[in-house]
């Protein structure tokens, strides 16, 4: 075979073997944006706590644990002090939805206490790496608190 001929079938070749390349990375950055909406729940572990106090930024460290199982329709809050739990409840959801913002995944939901009977608003925007960029929590009287800490994925109870 002729070199020029030959050499014509191997760029052939190596544009399909890109072209496929290139395929592959797409569907694989689809799936992963599609993981992080189709989860069925997380688990935050809020390391920091940022909000307004007298017209001032406030930041302060803290260790608080979010169980959010969108699947059971439960948020479970635990406050770490002093490396034990000091304080535990149990937040029913409502409302919750999965979006794609860019390249962020946000879960968005309701929480509703069964001691106070107040309902807070909750904001969580993934990255797509899967880091957490925050979660964002607004009372009943619209008073927000921003964490920022680790996230992973929840197992829930109910699989379906």
């Amino acid at each position: 075979m002729p070199l020029h001929l030959y050499l014509i079938n191997r760029l052939k070749s190596m544009k399909k073997f890109i072209t496929l390349c290139a395929l592959v990375v797409m569907f694989y950055s689809t799936a992963l944006h599609a993981q992080f909406t189709d989860i069925k729940g997380v688990t935050i572990h809020a390391r920091t706590m940022m909000y307004v106090q007298d017209g001032e930024i406030e930041t302060s460290t803290i260790s608080q644990i979010y169980n959010i199982s969108f699947k059971d329709n439960v948020l479970v809050h635990n406050i770490i002090t002093d490396n034990a739990v000091s304080n535990s409840q149990i937040y029913k959801l409502q409302n919750d939805s999965k979006y794609m913002d860019g390249d962020n995944t946000i879960f968005k939901f309701d929480a509703v206490s069964g001691v106070s009977g107040l309902t807070y608003y909750y904001k969580v925007t993934v990255d797509k790496e899967g880091k957490l960029v925050s979660l964002v929590l607004e009372d009943s009287e619209g008073t927000k608190t921003t964490y920022t800490g680790g996230i992973t994925v929840l197992k829930t109870y109910n699989q379906d």
